[in-house]
């Protein structure tokens, strides 16, 4: 992906499953390199920036590449019992894994993306986020 609207050098990341090329994938930016390895790769933290939906993949050239859409999201009005119900479950989380209790006004300004980055969330939820482009089912009120 090109430099574009102000923002640093982006690339996109797609999850490859056993079964198939998902077709939402996160654009990234590199926040840090951590590593760098002899043969020339990188460890890399990188910080997902916008969801695109992959369109078609460009076999011709020597690296993974294709045609994007980037999505935007959609307005709605948001859930509050299911918001009130992702806040709870976000607090036993933490408070199951930390063994401390945690802050109670943190989830509330929270977006669904930002409690999944605190916790350890499965890959399959993980690509559905992306995925889900209404307030109501990615942002917690």
């Amino acid at each position: 992906m090109a430099a574009e609207g102000g923002r640093e050098r982006e690339f996109g990341i797609v999850w490859l499953s056993e079964q198939e090329l998902k077709p939402i994938g996160c654009a990234c930016e590199i926040d840090q390199v951590i590593g760098r390895m002899d043969d020339g790769r990188l460890n890399l933290l990188v910080r997902g920036t916008r969801p695109f939906r992959l369109l078609e993949r460009q076999d011709d050239l020597p690296y993974p590449a294709g045609t994007i859409e980037f999505l935007e999201d959609r307005e709605t009005e948001p859930d509050a019992e299911a918001g009130r119900i992702a806040r709870e479950a976000y607090t036993a989380l933490v408070a199951e894994a930390t063994d401390a209790a945690p802050d109670t006004e943190r989830p509330v300004a929270m977006t669904a993306y930002e409690m999944a980055g605190d916790v350890r969330v499965g890959l399959r939820a993980k690509q559905g986020m992306p995925a889900r482009r209404s307030e109501k089912a990615s942002r917690i009120p």
